[in-house]
């Protein structure tokens, strides 16, 4: 063979490589943003309770498919989660507290899904809900929210974090001067989740609303039981369901 061949073979062989790689990365990431699939707690596994799927954007905001959450691992039977007490997810958020550098903080509430747990954290001298957490049913970890929690509050928000898995951000100061007070009353609030209920799960009520730093929480209930919550933009009144959470088994209440 001659110097010319073995040239234009070694060329050939070369772009062929490079040409499979590229095909193989489009490929993969087009796999990717198909999947649209998002993991937010800490990763215990191959697979979380945490992950969702959503749709397309509809009139009344992000709108998740009905199979909520996937609980589906990639091989095998779906294990077992442990289900969480109120006491583990309270400990777990003051530990949480605890490592702030910030003081005037409490827990108010938690809520105990069979997805883990789930804790609304307040200031102790205006009673304003300052930041929601979710308490990880495997570790007893408690971290940051996904979702309105990290999007639209303005006083305790994405800033303030490492990211939906980290804790506070050390030296990180809390904007001092955000206002509670937002252009959407807790009754037009009240009236858009109750709208966006209507057609997401029709007989669903709303029950309690907590008010934060630029939006509104909203625990909804089905045939006298709580069957999920959402959140409400307090600028633009967008509807936010909180898809996460699964099946709810208890609460606690702070006096």
């Amino acid at each position: 063979m001659s110097k010319g061949w073995k040239i234009a073979l070694t060329i050939a062989g070369i772009l062929t490589v490079l040409g499979l790689s590229a095909g193989a990365f489009a490929l993969g990431n087009w796999y990717a943003r198909r999947q649209v699939t998002t993991t937010s707690a800490p990763n215990t596994s191959q697979w979380s309770p945490w992950a969702w799927n959503w749709r397309a954007p509809r009139k009344h905001g992000f709108t998740p498919r009905k199979a909520m959450p996937r609980n589906i691992p990639r091989w095998g039977a779906a294990p077992t989660f442990p289900t969480l007490s109120v006491e583990e997810a309270k400990k777990a958020a003051e530990t949480y507290i605890q490592r702030l550098s910030l003081s005037g903080l409490e827990v108010s509430e938690v809520m105990i899904f069979d997805n883990g747990g789930y804790v609304v954290v307040r200031e102790t001298a205006s009673g304003i809900g300052a930041f929601e957490l979710l308490v990880d049913p495997v570790s007893k970890i408690a971290y940051p929210e996904h979702g309105p929690n990290m999007m639209w509050n303005q006083k305790y928000g994405i800033l303030g974090h490492y990211g939906m898995r980290g804790a506070w951000r050390w030296g990180t100061p809390v904007i001092p001067d955000i206002s509670a007070e937002m252009p959407v009353s807790e009754e037009q609030a009240r009236a858009a989740a109750q709208k966006f209920l209507d057609g997401y799960l029709p007989g669903a009520q709303v029950e309690a609303v907590i008010r934060f730093y630029g939006y509104y929480t909203v625990d909804y209930s089905k045939d006298g039981k709580i069957a999920g919550m959402l959140s409400v933009n307090g600028y633009t009144a967008q509807v936010f369901p909180h898809v996460w959470h699964g099946q709810f088994i208890e609460e606690w209440e702070a006096k």
